[in-house]
């Protein structure tokens, strides 16, 4: 008996009869009756498997959750907690919801495997099977679990990047945001830059971050000067070029540039 609270039997010798996959894949194996566990984990063991054994869909459960085991073979019929409500709990679990279950029974009526799929089951096994069936019907259930769990590690993956991406939008729209408050800060205040004449606009650019920008300058006292930047292109590279030319374009500037009337 290990921590899990499980019995693991390990290989001992190879045998060429094993299945060709996963070598090293984990079964838990939950069956009451101790000769049936027994004979059926040796089976499994002599495959190649790394089994752990449980008498009941209760420990069974509690196993499953702690190992995570590649495959789960549980008897129908058991004692505590069954077969079929076993495979419930385990799809009610967000840990195990993706596991593969197999079902042994002696039960082969339409119905009775129907109502084992829709309880949760994936597949059926005797407990009359042949060798070549087990061999088959746990290969499936491996190969299976394979895919689900590669799947299930690139839909993490694929969630991580998708969060980091979001981090990175957020900070992208914040620097433009800022940006954006910048260039905005650069316009020129309404209201009276001269007397009697009232100064009112309206800046909307196309994108968050727009390239063009105007200003008005009082010269002196009889002239006011008004220009406007239309940048080719949006975003980031028109808003530089733009407010570098409006510093440039500032009155003092300006006034030494056109000099006097």
């Amino acid at each position: 008996m290990n921590s899990s609270g499980a019995t693991p039997r390990m290989k001992q010798v190879p045998d060429s009869s094993r299945g060709p996959e996963v070598p090293a894949a984990t079964i838990l194996l939950i069956e009451d009756e101790p000769v049936a566990r027994a004979s059926m984990a040796a089976r499994l063991t002599r495959l190649g498997y790394r089994v752990l054994e449980s008498e009941n869909g209760r420990v069974g459960l509690d196993v499953a959750r702690r190992t995570r085991p590649d495959l789960l073979i549980v008897d129908w019929m058991m004692p505590e907690m069954d077969g079929l409500s076993f495979c419930e709990a385990v799809r009610r679990d967000p840990l195990l919801k993706s596991s593969q279950l197999l079902l042994m029974t002696a039960h082969d009526t339409p119905a009775q495997i129907a109502e084992g799929l829709v309880r949760g089951a994936d597949d059926f096994l005797s407990k009359s099977a042949s060798k070549q069936e087990i061999i088959a019907r746990v290969l499936a259930g491996l190969r299976t679990s394979r895919l689900v769990r590669k799947l299930e590690t690139i839909g993490d993956e694929l969630k991580s990047s998708m969060l980091l991406l979001e981090k990175k939008q957020a900070e992208m729209e914040a620097d433009l945001q800022t940006a954006a408050a910048f260039v905005r800060s650069l316009l020129p205040p309404q209201g009276n830059p001269v007397h009697g004449i009232a100064l009112a606009w309206e800046y909307q650019p196309s994108f968050m971050l727009g390239g063009d920008l105007f200003d008005v300058m009082v010269i002196d006292e009889d002239h006011l000067g008004l220009y406007i930047l239309d940048a080719s292109g949006h975003g980031v590279a028109a808003a530089l070029r733009s407010a570098s030319l409006m510093t440039f374009l500032r009155v003092e500037n300006m006034l030494q540039l056109i000099g006097s009337y």
